[in-house]
């Protein structure tokens, strides 16, 4: 014996198509709505971030000496200066990243493989994972 599927009066669909649950979901499907989430999930993740360097970099900074925000202050300086660099990206056009992902993978990989370079790649405390260029590390 088949089952009948149930359907909703005043629609044509049965209950739990794809069709009722774009109707339901209304607003929540929309580009604006997923920009949002988008947004608001970056910001938290930055603000947890930020509280688990406050978190973490106290206390060494209070036995240095050095006030206890010393840290999580430069820390927050980098995430307001990352804010309006979001914001541009936000709003470039997605061909621009389909067009600019294969060769920034490609450039990523060879700067990853810098640290084979005799000369560019340096251990500190047995982790040869730094790159020294012209002075930086």
């Amino acid at each position: 014996m088949t089952a009948a599927a149930v359907r909703t009066p005043g629609t044509d669909a049965p209950r739990g198509s794809w069709a009722e649950r774009s109707r339901l979901l209304g607003a929540w499907n929309s580009v604006v709505t997923s920009y949002y989430v988008m947004a608001s999930t970056t910001t938290l993740l930055v603000v947890v971030g930020l509280v688990f360097v406050l978190s973490s970099s106290s206390v060494e900074s209070l036995a240095a000496g050095d006030s206890p925000y010393a840290v999580f202050l430069n820390q927050a300086q980098y995430a307001l200066i990352g804010l309006p660099v979001l914001l541009v990206a936000s709003r470039l056009p997605v061909r621009l990243y389909k067009a600019v992902a294969w060769p920034a993978l490609a450039v990523a990989v060879a700067f990853q493989m810098l640290v084979f370079v005799p000369g560019l790649g340096m251990g500190e405390g047995g982790n040869m994972n730094w790159v020294r260029i012209g002075g930086f590390t």
